[in-house]
């Protein structure tokens, strides 16, 4: 039996802890009090593993944050919720000079990719060493993270059309016009599916929240613009939840989680914004669609990717320009970026390491300013 009293802990009642983008969250069920939940987290994780833990009385869960610290920390009023921090927060190492964080990374350019053709979305292995990108209707190609030289060409099964593929957890999930549907795919075995998901529409980007058990599928010419399932990654079975979103585009294109409450989505076209997806809590089923207005691409340009920084900024691949960056409310422009005019899919790691993928260009451009930043 671990003594919860000899570990120094700060208790907040009626407020939750919301993840950092680079905290991983789980959640534990038959949990009827706060202390009995950090008793049984001190059993999976030792005390320097959890960052905190928000206890849910009325529905017996607990929602570990992992792998501090927790980076640009946000508490948010939960009557539902009580927080119990095991260490305490430490300034945001998230670059908040923001000129200086955008000249660093515009100044450290490596080697690009050999010529790859017409690539898309951007995604890299759990073990941090692979990046992969699915050619447009062509076979998966695989890179070194360190210097982008070639890994390895994956065909897919004949016939197949797809655009776009995901990485998760030993799996890709490729989404796919011919078949109309989300294939997932073995890492190690491309050559033949484990599930098809018949979505009856184009699908293209996936993304998870709540511990890899709440699954969103971006899908094009539908009444809904996103897909949302159950997931269960260990027996590979998805349940549709019959959740509708308001029709935003023909061409919804590039879905991310931000945390368990907050997911962006992206539509390929013009005159178009990026679409915030939010719940009113890290368990609530209900989910809302609110329009960033501010990041509206012209009618010249199409909207790519869209992602979030570690300290709330908003990156927005633009094709037919390059790169416009927002401030955390989405409503001040911070930065353009006329980078190239081919971009169409961005991924961002650790240190502000950055991939993006130039479709018209056929290649993988990277930069890695390698930054430590202390605010």
């Amino acid at each position: 039996m671990i003594s919860i009293s000899s570990i120094s802990v700060g208790r907040v009642s009626q407020t939750r802890l919301l993840p950092g983008l680079k905290n991983e969250s789980i959640w534990l069920i038959n949990q009827t009090n706060a202390n009995i939940c950090l008793c049984n987290a001190l059993k999976l994780y030792s005390l320097n593993a959890i960052a905190g833990l928000n206890s849910f009385l009325l529905n017996a869960t607990c929602q570990l944050i992992l792998s501090p610290p927790v980076l640009s920390p946000t508490i948010v009023y939960d009557t539902q919720s009580t927080l119990i921090l095991l260490h305490p927060f430490t300034d945001a190492p998230c670059c908040s000079d923001f000129s200086w964080l955008l000249s660093r990374v515009q100044g450290s350019q490596r080697r690009s990719s050999d010529t790859v053709s017409s690539p898309s979305m951007i995604t890299i292995n759990s073990a941090n060493t692979l990046v992969s990108t699915l050619t447009a209707n062509g076979p998966l190609v695989r890179f070194d993270r360190n210097n982008l030289s070639l890994a390895g060409t994956y065909s897919l099964p004949s016939g197949y059309l797809c655009e776009t593929a995901y990485y998760r957890s030993g799996r890709f999930f490729v989404g796919c016009d011919t078949p109309t549907a989300l294939v997932v795919f073995n890492e190690t075995n491309m050559t033949s599916p484990v599930t098809v998901i018949n979505t009856g529409l184009r699908s293209r980007s996936v993304a998870f929240a709540r511990n890899d058990t709440v699954m969103f599928v971006a899908v094009q010419l539908g009444s809904t613009p996103v897909m949302m399932y159950n997931a269960n990654l260990n027996t590979n079975t998805y349940i549709s939840l019959n959740t509708t979103f308001p029709s935003t585009s023909s061409y919804p294109w590039a879905i991310n989680t931000v945390n368990d409450s907050f997911v962006l989505l992206s539509n390929w076209g013009s005159s178009v914004p990026v679409y915030a997806l939010k719940s009113s809590s890290n368990i609530s089923n209900t989910w809302s669609m609110v329009a960033l207005n501010f990041t509206e691409v012209s009618s010249s340009e199409n909207l790519g990717d869209a992602i979030i920084d570690s300290c709330g900024r908003l990156w927005v691949v633009v094709y037919n320009y390059g790169i416009r960056i927002y401030d955390k409310s989405a409503t001040v422009l911070l930065a353009s970026w006329p980078l190239s005019t081919g971009l169409d899919d961005i991924l961002l790691l650790d240190s502000y390491e950055l991939f993006l993928s130039d479709y018209d260009n056929s290649k993988i451009l990277h930069f890695n300013p390698n930054l430590q930043c202390t605010s």
